[in-house]
């Protein structure tokens, strides 16, 4: 290698600088001594040795930038999603909408089958939610008086007798169904008739010609499970569950919302392995003390026990919460798995930031917004 190649392999030298730096024409050739020869040589190499190893230094940056983590982080910039906050229709829907005979019934007591050691009444609460008649599986004894059932005497309207169903995939120790017969048929028609001898027979005649049609989701208030494992099993949750979107709650204060849960996985990272995962005993003490810092909801269904937009969300330091047995249950899962159900959401879910705004007076807004534009727009054109 020449002196003008070597110089240029250092880089960063200007080539009007080599070019004066060059021998001329005439050389006078001295003689020195081997031994500086020999330095000379050493010190080239080792500049050799350097130069090589800038090179390769370099090659090993680029590199570990190529295979740096490309998770989803919350700097993440995501689509915005409007979503408008006018609950004004909704509260006049709610003071409209007719009761029906479960929101008045709220309780409902059934004979304890094991043994008399315990309560003699097993207390089930409603759920509120109507369920499909393809969820309901076979009947539970006989027809109810709806004063034995619900130990009340107030009557709703024409409601006074029931009949209880067993629940597809779920045991009668933590769910049933309770079906409501209208009797309006029966009492418009004993009004009709003044003849009242036989009044106890076609009452009986009436209920067992008739069947309930609605259909309605009452949970055992005292009903205990020790594991999320167990819980997941007990509700059928793997095969008749379903998740809506999931929310995401940054640091920064902004909400995501993920779409597109896989529910395999979900059960897979969560409730498989999950007969180790315990129940808290004081939850509310835990929610109280501010213990529980939610960073993700996961909106839950379970349509055979009437859980709509119920809720399993994961706090960063690790417990679970959920809802969809009515009450707060609070699960320890530990860090680890807090963060694999967070990491999932956040790396496979298509993710949008969420923008709250007044319905109305948003939308006027941006019509307004829009129309000025528009109108700036034709004006620019008509003045050129």
């Amino acid at each position: 290698m020449n002196e003008l190649n070597f110089a240029r392999l250092l880089g960063g030298i200007d080539d009007s600088l080599i070019t004066e730096a060059a021998p001329k024409k005439k050389i006078v050739v001295k003689t020195f001594p081997w031994k500086y020869a020999a330095i000379a040589s050493s010190i080239a190499l080792v500049f050799c040795f350097l130069a090589m190893a800038l090179v390769f230094s370099r090659k090993d940056v680029d590199t570990a930038s190529e295979s740096a983590d490309t998770s989803v982080t919350e700097e993440t910039d995501y689509e915005k999603k409007i979503v408008k906050t006018d609950s004004s229709s909704d509260a006049l829907d709610s003071e409209t909408t007719a009761q029906k005979p479960n929101e008045f019934y709220t309780e409902i007591f059934l004979r304890n089958k094991y043994s008399f050691e315990q309560s003699l009444y097993t207390k089930y609460i409603s759920t509120h939610k109507e369920i499909k008649k393809d969820l309901i599986g076979k009947e539970i004894g006989e027809y109810h008086d709806i004063n034995e059932l619900t130990m009340r005497y107030e009557k709703y309207k024409n409601y006074d007798i029931a009949k209880t169903y067993i629940l597809q995939g779920i045991s009668s120790d933590l769910a049933v169904a309770v079906g409501f017969i209208d009797m309006s048929d029966f009492y418009r028609k004993i009004e009709k008739n003044n003849d009242n001898l036989n009044l106890n027979v076609e009452r009986w005649n009436y209920i067992q010609s008739h069947k309930p049609t609605d259909f309605y989701v009452y949970i055992n208030e005292d009903y205990k499970v020790s594991t999320l494992y167990q819980l997941g099993f007990e509700t059928n949750l793997k095969e008749n569950g379903s998740y809506g979107s999931a929310y995401y709650y940054t640091d920064g204060g902004k909400t995501i919302e993920f779409q597109g849960i896989d529910k395999q996985k979900v059960w897979d990272i969560l409730f498989s392995n999950g007969e180790k995962y315990t129940l808290v005993d004081d939850p509310d003490k835990l929610l109280l003390n501010g213990n529980f810092k939610q960073k993700l909801d996961i909106s839950t269904n379970i349509p055979v026990l009437g859980c709509e937009n119920k809720s399993i969300s994961i706090s960063e330091n690790g417990y679970l919460f959920t809802n969809i047995l009515n009450k707060a249950l609070i699960f320890n899962i530990g860090e680890e798995k807090a963060k694999n159900i967070i990491d999932y959401v956040k790396n496979n879910c298509k993710g949008y930031e969420l923008v709250y705004r007044e319905g109305d007076n948003s939308q006027n807004a941006e019509n307004a917004n829009e129309q000025k534009e528009r109108s700036g727009t034709d004006e620019s054109k008509t003045g050129e």
